[in-house]
């Protein structure tokens, strides 16, 4: 091969280099453009001037990014039951109609879902801040799915941030597990 047959291999692979980041371009911008969604989960409360300060509670908030508009379909959480199980998905339910009802919930599809996002526009879902708070399982993510299945996950350290604060708030909340049953008013013997 002489120098004129490597120079013409050479041009060849970089015009198929060229022509699939330019078909990947096309492809991710204009024919199936992806809207990014930034998820963060925090302890807040709620200040009013006639009421004050309410309870604290966890909130999730999810703003879109664009370039489209997406709509929420489920906040759902990831865990594990035992360190060598698979993940597993689990639906949660967020509040109804905070700060009117702030421990009232309606099921999955409670506090706005689904929800549709437009282009820079945010939603926050909120739930209880309580010692029987999801924040005690041992979750591994925490975020929202879409209409086509795509998850919008919070990043890790904001969860993990979220956790430290639930245990410094409720240091004697019992450390719970999938497997423990729900827990039950006790029953008083008359």
């Amino acid at each position: 091969m002489t120098t004129a047959d490597y120079a013409l291999a050479i041009s060849l692979c970089s015009l198929l280099i060229a022509l699939s980041s330019f078909v990947w371009n096309v492809w991710s911008k204009f024919i199936f453009p992806k809207p990014r969604v930034n998820a963060s989960v925090g302890i807040f409360s709620m200040f009013t001037a006639d009421v004050g300060a309410s309870n604290p509670h966890v909130a999730l908030n999810f703003t879109n990014h664009g370039p489209g508009e997406v709509t929420l379909h489920v906040v759902c959480l990831l865990y594990k039951k035992h360190l060598w199980s698979k993940p597993e998905h689990a639906m949660l339910n967020p509040i109804h109609n905070f700060p009117f009802e702030p421990y009232q919930s309606l099921g999955p599809f409670s506090g706005g879902l689904p929800k549709k996002l437009l282009v820079g526009e945010g939603h926050t879902f909120r739930f209880p801040y309580e010692a029987e708070s999801f924040l005690a399982l041992p979750i591994f993510r925490i975020g929202a799915t879409d209409t086509f299945g795509r998850y919008h996950w919070v990043k890790v350290s904001n969860l993990r941030h979220a956790q430290r604060q639930f245990w410094k708030d409720f240091p004697n909340a019992k450390k719970r597990t999938w497997d423990d049953p729900p827990d039950s008013p006790e029953s008083s013997d008359s």
